[in-house]
């Protein structure tokens, strides 16, 4: 089983009303230093 498969199975927990709901930063900090978003600025953040 690899980590990214790990993170998916856990991310419903993090969630809104999930069981784990209060540490959802910790988590989505955590997914964002192993593995890049899919959703990433292509252009400069200031024109």
């Amino acid at each position: 089983m690899s980590l990214r498969n790990i993170l998916d199975k856990m991310e419903p927990h993090f969630h809104k009303g999930g069981k784990y709901e209060n540490w959802y930063a910790l988590y989505e900090a955590a997914d964002t230093i192993f593995y890049t978003p899919g959703h990433v600025t292509k252009a400069a953040a200031h024109p």
